[in-house]
């Protein structure tokens, strides 16, 4: 075979960059669509998490008669120690496959998360997380006094209030703009009753199912378990600092904590606030987020999900928030 027929089969260097940029070309088109389907997986699975957990609410009231708190604590608001908390996803334990971890936890409410059972604080319970979160997996923190290495971040907070926040009431009004956060834990008698879960938070601005100490039956949801949200997500978003064991986490925690004086946003949150909206920390701490594109995932009380858009109205979002406030709400 001549010179020249072998030069026939060799790639000139013209045409191999024409090879490169095609092959770039269809990697920029297949990319987008390649991230579309990974963030449809995610969204999946979020949805399935919170199902799961409204499912084990369900089966937690079909044992007790009554959903659990948002939290259980001895004190209310700033009443004095102890400040210890087991948050709701600490009763939701035994119903999500999660048993021998909630045996692991001494049965005394609130527990005082030292020593050995802070190992329930770090363990990883995966239908507590978002696949789309940026939060770490796991934060180092001290929260009142007690340092926790590894705390594992969580993805998920219950509904306690339709109007902590809300930016459209002018701020110094009552359940305006100007009440966020700090007033998560705030209530109007103290001390509050005592039920089953410990002292119980009273205040009008908790119209939510959820609250500290509430012993909330789903035949008390008059607008309708397919009407009222439970259990949101956010993940962490910081305006101004990082401060992992305070009040200002940004985040959530699952199972409980040392401390929830002013800290009830680390579990709980307000639906007053638009979702993925506001700006400042007692804002981005209080209201719900998640990196789905466009909104968030909320588990309804009748076990079903909705996503709930950026866009979805004042009225329509706190209507939802409320467990008996009779109003209208329509999909938007």
């Amino acid at each position: 075979m001549t010179r020249s027929k072998l030069a026939r089969f060799a790639f000139t260097l013209i045409e191999l960059l024409v090879v490169i940029a095609i092959i770039a070309i269809l990697i920029g088109l297949l990319l987008p669509a390649v991230q579309k389907v990974r963030e449809a997986a995610a969204r999946t699975k979020c949805s399935n998490n919170l199902k799961q957990m409204m499912l084990g609410m369900h089966a937690f009231h079909d044992v007790a008669s009554k959903l659990p708190p948002s939290c259980a604590r001895a004190t209310v608001g700033d009443g004095g120690a102890p400040y210890a908390a087991a948050y709701w996803s600490y009763f939701l334990l035994p119903y999500i496959e999660q048993g021998p971890l909630y045996s692991s936890i001494p049965t005394t409410l609130p527990p005082t998360w030292s020593g050995t059972t802070l190992a329930a604080l770090q363990a990883n319970v995966p239908s507590y997380r978002c696949a789309s979160t940026t939060d770490l997996d796991s934060y180092d923190v001290t929260e009142g006094g007690t340092t926790i290495t590894g705390r594992r971040a969580v993805s998920y907070g219950v509904v306690v209030s339709s109007s902590v926040g809300n930016p459209t009431t002018p701020p110094g009004t009552y359940n305006g703009s100007g009440e966020n956060h700090n007033y998560m834990d705030d209530p109007s008698i103290s001390p509050g009753p005592i039920g089953s879960y410990g002292m119980k938070l009273i205040h009008p601005r908790f119209d939510g199912v959820f609250n500290q100490g509430s012993e909330t039956k789903l035949l008390d949801i008059s607008d309708g378990t397919s009407n009222t949200v439970g259990i949101g997500e956010r993940y962490r978003r910081f305006a101004t600092g990082f401060n992992p064991g305070g009040g200002s986490c940004g985040g959530y925690w699952g199972v409980g904590g040392p401390s929830a004086q002013n800290e009830h946003s680390q579990f709980s949150g307000s639906l007053g606030i638009p979702i993925n909206g506001g700006s400042g920390d007692s804002i981005l701490f209080t209201g719900f987020s998640s990196r789905h594109t466009g909104g968030a995932n909320f588990a309804m009380m009748d076990g079903g999900v909705r996503f709930l858009r950026d866009s979805t109205t004042d009225n329509n979002r706190r209507g939802l928030a409320t467990k008996a406030g009779g109003e209208t709400t329509t999909d938007d």
